[in-house]
C-alpha cells in the first residue's frame, strides 16, 4: 500500500518532491523491507523525484536507505527545509556557473593545507606562517608587528581549543616563544598520539563580523553549502541557510538574505555595514570548488569567516577540509 500510494503520486507528475512520514513505525522490522522497496521504486521511477523518509531509524538502516537514494530525517520539519533548500534552479543559472577544480594534497589535510587549497579555489584566506621552534615563533611574532593568534598545526587534531592548542592576542617575541612552548606541552599531554607539524601564527583580526560557511557532501544530493553567523550565534540560534552546489553570486546573496544575519551584516547599533558582496563571492567560489571536488571531499568547515567593513573584503581565519576515505579503508584518499 505504501509503495502504491507513492508511485501513484509520482505518476501524476504534480509533485517536485515527496516526504513520507512514518515516525516510530519506521523502526518496525515488518515495515523495513517495504521501506527498502519504496526507496528502490522511487529511484527507478521514470519521473523520479527527491524522496524524504521521516522515521526513527538506527544508523545502519538510515545508511542503507541513503544508499538506495532516499533522504532520511527524524524531524519532518528538517525534511521540508532541506527539500526547499534543494529546489531545482533554472537551467540558465546552472549553465552560467563554472566549477573550480583544485588538486588536493594526499592524506588528511591540516589547517595550513586546507587554507592553501581554499585560496587556490578563489576563497580569500588570512595569511599565516608556521613556526617549528620557539625561536621561529618569536621571530615571526616580532615581524608581524601586531598581536597574533597561535594555533597548533596537526591534521590529527580537529578541535584545537579543546586540546589546548590555541593562544590569542599574543604580543611580542618573548610572549610568542612562551606561548609556543605552552601549546606544545599542553597538546602533547592531551593528544599524545597526534602528529604535530608546528604552530601557526597569524595576525589578530578584530574589526569584522564572524560568519561560518561550510560544505557537507550528502549521499543523495551531493555537496550542500551552508552559511550563517559564527560564534555563539550558530550554536544558540542555529540560524543557517543551505544551497546545493554549484551556484552563482546571486544565489549566494540569496543565502545571506535568507538568514537573520542580514540585519547584523547590514549594520546594527552603530556597527558599520559588512562587506556582503565579498561574502557572496566567497560562497560562490566555495560552491564551485565543492562541486568539482565532490568525489574527493566529505566536508569543508570554514569557521570563522570574517566579513570586514564594506569595501574591505572578507577572509577565512580557520578552515578544515576532510577528504572522503579511500575505497575499502578508513583512511583519507
Amino acid at each position: 500500500m505504501l509503495r502504491d500510494t507513492v508511485m501513484g503520486m509520482l505518476d501524476t507528475r504534480r509533485y517536485g518532491a515527496l516526504a513520507v512520514f512514518l515516525a516510530a513505525a519506521g523502526s518496525s522490522d515488518a515495515l523495513w523491507p517495504h521501506m527498502c522497496e519504496l526507496a528502490d521504486a522511487a529511484r527507478r521511477h521514470p519521473d523520479a523525484r527527491p524522496l524524504a523518509v521521516c522515521a526513527l531509524l538506527p544508523d545502519d538502516k538510515r545508511a542503507e536507505l541513503e544508499r538506495r537514494g532516499a533522504m532520511v530525517f527524524a524531524d519532518p520539519s528538517s525534511a521540508i527545509r532541506t527539500i526547499a533548500a534543494a529546489r531545482p534552479r533554472p537551467r540558465a543559472d546552472r549553465q552560467a556557473v563554472h566549477t573550480i577544480d583544485v588538486e588536493l594534497p594526499a592524506g588528511a589535510l591540516d589547517e595550513a593545507q586546507s587554507m592553501r587549497v581554499l585560496s587556490m579555489a578563489g576563497i580569500p584566506v588570512l595569511s599565516s606562517k608556521v613556526a617549528h621552534s620557539r625561536e621561529q615563533a618569536a621571530a615571526l611574532a616580532e615581524a608581524a608587528g601586531c598581536p597574533v593568534a597561535m594555533k597548533i598545526l596537526s591534521a590529527d587534531i580537529l578541535h584545537k581549543s579543546d586540546a589546548g592548542g590555541v593562544r590569542l592576542d599574543v604580543g611580542g617575541a618573548r610572549d610568542a616563544a612562551d606561548a609556543y612552548d605552552a601549546i606544545l606541552e599542553y597538546v602533547k599531554r592531551h593528544a599524545p598520539g597526534a602528529r604535530i607539524e608546528g604552530v601557526l601564527l597569524a595576525p589578530m583580526i578584530k574589526d569584522g563580523t564572524e560568519c561560518i560557511m561550510g560544505v557537507h557532501v550528502d549521499p543523495v544530493f551531493g555537496p550542500v553549502v551552508m552559511f550563517g553567523l559564527g560564534g555563539i550565534f550558530v550554536e544558540v540560534l542555529k540560524d543557517v541557510s543551505f544551497r546545493l552546489a554549484p551556484f552563482d553570486v546571486a544565489e549566494a546573496r540569496g543565502m545571506i538574505e535568507q538568514t537573520r544575519a542580514l540585519a547584523l551584516l547590514e549594520g546594527a547599533r552603530g556597527r558599520p555595514p559588512a562587506d556582503i558582496d565579498a561574502i557572496a563571492q566567497a560562497l560562490c567560489a566555495l560552491s564551485q570548488f565543492a562541486h568539482a571536488a565532490r568525489d574527493r571531499i566529505a566536508s569543508v568547515d570554514v569557521n570563522p569567516f570574517v566579513a570586514l567593513p564594506q569595501g574591505r573584503g572578507a577572509m577565512a581565519l580557520d578552515a578544515l577540509i576532510v577528504r572522503k576515505p579511500a575505497a575499502g579503508s578508513g583512511k583519507p584518499a
